[in-house]
């Protein structure tokens, strides 16, 4: 974490385990238990019910904060739900708020609805692919949207979408939208 990294979530990934940390030198980080907190499991509790935990409304109004208050998906200055991008297997046990926060996105209520069926479409269109063809895609990507702008990665895959657009107009496009190292 001396050297980049998102301190705000590794912060909030130990509390929401019980912990929190102090940074010493780069060769030393001290961890230590909350004051406090309920390290109480919800074990065959209902999903409802672990959403009126006071450790999940903590998580879910960090989300609503880190988003600037407004939907990350439309923009909209509306009420916001804290939307789980994904689950581990349920082997892993992990309560609602033992997520990073890069797990989560601030939606409204429509596009909450909306992107639900937006991330089932996706795992139906992953399925087709191998471990290694997905861990490839994921990689392209990765590291197209870190040497470029999220605006023209966007677009770029736009005309790539379209059939007839000249393959120098894509390219075109990626290049103006290159960050600047």
């Amino acid at each position: 974490m001396n050297y980049g990294g998102d301190q705000e979530e590794f912060d909030d990934l130990l509390q929401s385990f019980g912990f929190y940390g102090e940074l010493g030198h780069a060769w030393s980080l001290g961890i230590y238990p909350l004051p406090d907190y309920d390290y109480s499991r919800l074990a065959g509790q209902s999903y409802a019910r672990k959403m009126q935990d006071p450790r999940w409304r903590a998580k879910a109004d960090t989300v609503k904060r880190r988003a600037g208050h407004v939907c990350q998906d439309c923009r909209e200055d509306a009420p916001l739900e804290a939307h789980h991008c994904y689950y581990t297997s349920l082997r892993s046990q992990r309560e609602p708020w033992e997520y990073p926060l890069s797990a989560f996105r601030a939606l409204c209520r429509p596009c909450h609805r909306a992107r639900e069926r937006s991330e089932i479409r996706m795992r139906a269109f992953v399925a087709r692919l191998s471990r290694d063809e997905m861990d490839m895609l994921r990689t392209t990507l990765d590291s197209l949207f870190v040497g470029h702008t999220e605006a023209s990665v966007m677009e770029a895959l736009r005309l790539i979408g379209d059939r007839d657009a000249p393959s120098d107009a894509i390219r075109a496009m990626l290049k103006a939208g290159r960050r600047r190292q």
